[in-house]
């Protein structure tokens, strides 16, 4: 059992942001310890260049879902996955950029009781 959603985040001056999931039907939703995030689809898109990816811990760990390098300003990445990348239980990714200029993601997929 589960629903669809997507999930938010920007980044500005801070280097990294948490997504915020939204439900279609419900609005925001917090991951509870037993629901698994499955990614379908990212797109991001950076103000500057730079790094921009999508992790599940942080960069020094290198437990990335998807990391691209924009090597000029105002560039996007889009991805769908063949198969879902699928989170730990509890686990929402973060957006992370290696510049203090505005960076964007969506994700969308599925959120599945455990």
């Amino acid at each position: 059992m589960g629903f669809t959603m997507h999930g938010d985040a920007i980044t500005g001056a801070a280097a990294s942001a948490e997504f915020t999931l939204y439900d279609s039907e419900k609005g925001s939703h917090t991951l509870d310890s037993t629901q698994h995030l499955e990614i379908d689809a990212i797109s991001l898109a950076a103000n500057g260049a730079g790094t921009i990816g999508v992790y599940i811990t942080t960069v020094a760990t290198g437990a990335y879902v998807f990391v691209a390098e924009l090597t000029t300003a105002r560039l996007s990445a889009d991805i769908t996955f063949p198969r879902p990348f699928i989170c730990p239980a509890g686990v929402v990714p973060v957006l992370i950029g290696d510049d203090s200029t505005a960076n964007f993601a969506t994700i969308t997929g599925f959120v599945r009781d455990a």
